[in-house]
């Protein structure tokens, strides 16, 4: 398994994730302290970038399957790079509970997660929520998301004909 993946865009969506993977993970509201969400200019996708006084609400994805992860990257493309961020869900948003917890001596507060930091920095700042990409993008983007698993598996089968026929001209034991 994979580690943490924290999402704030449309990752976060069931629908996404159930076309892109075939499943839909576990997942748990969580929130990134240190960056503001802002969309992407031109895109119906948003990215991060850090921010001091920043707060990002979003999802927490566990049990990820390698290959998962393999493929949510080459989803993201080049205009994120993966940074590890330390997360706390939802529950912890309130400081009274935070503090009881501390107090208590529980379970760790925060989490180790990765999550896809837009490359460029964006000064122009349009805010973008969930509810609203759903409402009016959610159908088009699934259609895009298809495509994309239809090509990365297409991708996928390519390379083990490839890698069949490497091995059928070596005689099979790598020789």
């Amino acid at each position: 398994m994979a580690e943490n993946l924290f999402v704030y865009g449309s990752l976060q969506s069931p629908a996404v994730l159930k076309v892109l993977l075939g499943r839909n993970p576990r997942q748990r509201r969580a929130i990134l302290n240190g960056y503001s969400r802002f969309r992407v200019p031109g895109r119906t996708y948003p990215g991060i970038n850090e921010d001091v006084n920043g707060t990002v609400d979003g999802s927490l994805l566990s049990e990820l399957t390698v290959s998962e992860t393999v493929l949510l990257d080459a989803f993201e493309g080049e205009e994120y790079v993966k940074r590890k961020v330390e997360v706390f869900e939802e529950e912890y948003r309130d400081e009274r509970v935070v503090a009881k917890k501390k107090e208590e001596h529980e379970e760790k507060l925060s989490k180790l997660a990765e999550a896809y930091v837009f490359r460029n920095v964006v000064t122009a700042r349009e805010d973008w929520s969930l509810e609203e990409f759903e409402r009016f993008h959610l159908e088009g983007f699934l259609k895009l998301c298809e495509e994309f698993v239809e090509e990365e598996g297409q991708k996928a089968r390519d390379q083990l004909r490839w890698a069949k026929g490497q091995e059928n001209s070596t005689g099979g034991d790598g020789e």
